[in-house]
């Protein structure tokens, strides 16, 4: 048997700070993961679960800013082209 995942959902959840922490500190990356959210939630969607601290928002968008950041598929997409010579 598999031992019990962690629920990241929770409060008092460990694995939901540690992912908190391991996101990498990229202004670019973190303004494109903004981007994206807007982009599927609605700009004003996105404010208003921001500024409310809505914490169903901000797990699920931290667990998968985490998920996109930490992958390596996510540096090949967002890596510029090489400058012609």
């Amino acid at each position: 048997e598999f031992p019990a995942c962690p629920d990241v959902f929770a409060d008092e959840s460990d694995a939901f700070s540690w992912l908190e922490s391991d996101i990498p500190d990229d202004p670019e990356q973190l303004d494109a993961m903004r981007v994206l959210f807007e982009a599927m939630y609605g700009e004003e969607a996105v404010r208003m679960a921001q500024k409310s601290g809505d914490p169903e928002y901000l797990r699920r968008s931290t667990i998968v800013t985490w998920i996109v950041l930490t992958t390596r598929y996510w540096s090949q997409v967002v890596s510029k082209p090489p400058e012609p010579d």
